[in-house]
């Protein structure tokens, strides 16, 4: 009689939760799955695009930056309702390889941070390092932080903001959520932003809270992680970045030195 022999796979046995909004074609998910790991993709928040919200003319900028897959989806897709033939001939920035590839996809000629996928990252590229007098337009959803436009500003920059879409909460996986969390089926939780760690909080009652602390999380960010810890969460692994690879590689590095196989991967470490 055959027996299966173990899985060698390096997230084989882990069981994640994903809360971040859901995306129809999700890099990080795929990645997981085929690395062994169990995913469960519940959703704390929704991504709901701003009805009259549209692009402005995209021939008064100098630079068109996106910070987000969504705000790059959305661009992309106003564009194509609505031509503007000066779109191909601006120089357009995203904050990582996930938020330039809508528009890259698209025909765009995009740049983007190789590896800090940051405000901090893109303003460390050498074409923002002379910005003085240029206009530039930053693409992105209601609200978020000020980074950038602060940067561009001090360069002597003109910065304008189109805001295409608002993150909202959806609580229509609370109930799933807790019993996951209360019954311990999940070995990691993972945060994309500090945005969906305020949805993910907002949607717990104290005992969910406990057990949220008590279960690892993973977060791209030292302001994701101090709000966890604030939380009382015990273990923290810390990404380099909220790109897929970036957030696996962390993941790998932590399972593996926890399970005893391996260390931890430099970068990654858990507190």
């Amino acid at each position: 009689m055959a027996t299966r022999g173990r899985d060698h796979r390096p997230l084989a046995g882990l069981a994640a939760l994903v809360v971040r909004a859901s995306r129809d074609d999700d890099a990080f998910t795929a990645l997981l799955d085929g690395l062994g790991c169990r995913v469960h993709a519940l959703p704390v928040m929704a991504i709901q695009p701003l009805a009259a919200a549209a692009l402005p003319a995209l021939s008064a900028f100098d630079k068109v930056v996106v910070v987000s897959a969504n705000a790059a989806r959305l661009a992309r897709d106003q564009l194509r309702a609505a031509p503007q033939p000066a779109a191909l001939g601006r120089e357009w920035f995203a904050v990582g390889a996930g938020s330039a590839a809508p528009l890259r996809d698209a025909g765009f000629p995009v740049t983007w941070p190789g590896e800090d996928a940051t405000s901090e990252g893109l303003l460390a590229l050498p074409a923002f390092a002379q910005v003085a007098g240029q206009r530039v337009l930053v693409i992105r959803g209601e609200g978020g932080r000020d980074v950038l436009r602060a940067g561009l500003v001090a360069r002597g920059a003109r910065v304008s903001f189109c805001e295409l879409y608002r993150r909202v909460p959806d609580d229509s996986h609370r109930n799933e959520i807790r019993q996951l969390l209360a019954g311990g089926a999940v070995g990691l939780v993972v945060i994309h932003s500090v945005d969906v760690l305020r949805h993910l909080l907002g949607l717990l009652d104290g005992e969910g809270r406990r057990a949220l602390a008590a279960t690892p999380l993973l977060v791209p960010s030292d302001s994701a992680a101090a709000l966890a810890r604030d939380a009382g969460c015990r273990t923290v692994v810390r990404a380099a970045s909220a790109l897929p690879g970036a957030m696996v590689d962390a993941m790998v590095g932590w399972y593996t030195a926890a399970n005893g196989d391996f260390q931890a991967a430099p970068g990654s470490p858990a507190t």
